[in-house]
């Protein structure tokens, strides 16, 4: 979950902080109101690409911190623990990007690659907006979603982690014929 989110010089904002509080589901505004800056500069945490034009006006750089807690997210902390980046139950995404384009991203004050940045990401929260790819459409959400309804998401992280002593790596299920269909849950 968000708990924090620092965005300096960046865009059209000079300083912002916001600690959503627990639950909060929808950012909403009038036009003009900032919600696409604040979601771009939550994206550039979470490994969008960067641009220079990001940078406000006249500031050498811009730089944006997203917090998170992970301690009822298995599936990221298991992640963070498996490349030695853990921080407890935090976990801190920072990027910058200097007026010049060049960036970098930070997990908890390493220094880390975009690639990983995103896949973080990914697991750490999910937008949607109007016209944006969503979530929902990955089967590894799907897998994530029944997991978390059936309250399985350590024995998900046991599986993800394979037998005591394999290497880690990716584990993936075998390929199956994808057929068109529909999937229902009910819950009663």
């Amino acid at each position: 979950m968000l708990t924090h989110l620092s965005v300096r010089h960046f865009a059209t904002v000079d300083q912002l902080e916001l600690e959503p509080e627990s639950g909060l589901t929808v950012i909403s505004g009038e036009t003009g109101a900032g919600k696409s800056v604040l979601i771009d500069a939550l994206s550039l945490t979470l490994g969008e690409r960067a641009d220079s034009a990001v940078v406000r006006p006249g500031c050498e750089r811009a730089e944006v911190l997203a917090s998170f807690t992970v301690a009822n997210h298995a599936q990221a902390k298991a992640w963070l623990e498996e490349r030695e980046l853990d921080n407890g139950d935090d976990c801190l995404l920072r990027r910058t990007v200097r007026a010049d384009g060049r960036s970098r991203a930070y997990i908890n004050g390493t220094p880390a690659p975009l690639a990983d940045v995103r896949q973080l990401g990914e697991l750490l929260i999910s937008i949607h907006s109007q016209h944006e790819h969503q979530a929902l459409l990955h089967r590894d959400t799907h897998r994530q979603l029944l997991d978390n309804f059936a309250n399985a998401g350590d024995l998900a992280a046991s599986v993800a982690a394979g037998p005591p002593g394999a290497r880690p790596g990716p584990h993936r299920r075998p390929r199956t014929k994808r057929t068109p269909g529909v999937i229902a849950l009910s819950t009663g």
